[in-house]
């Protein structure tokens, strides 16, 4: 599956932001002065998780 295709989204997405998507996705792969990529990428993941995270929503 491709992250970041946009075939079957209800919205137009301008045809330049995939490509600024996967650009950006990589840079935050890439070790930082903290962090190794895998690092900054599992971060990224949590982040995106905690939406749904019962726990996070209840300390909310």
């Amino acid at each position: 599956m491709e992250a970041f295709a946009y075939s079957n989204s209800p919205w137009h997405i301008r045809p330049d932001l995939p490509d600024a998507f996967r650009h950006t996705w990589k840079k935050v792969a890439e070790p930082g002065t903290w962090l190794t990529g895998a690092e900054r990428v599992a971060i990224a993941c949590e982040v995106r998780n905690a939406q749904l995270c019962g726990l996070c929503s209840e300390r909310k």
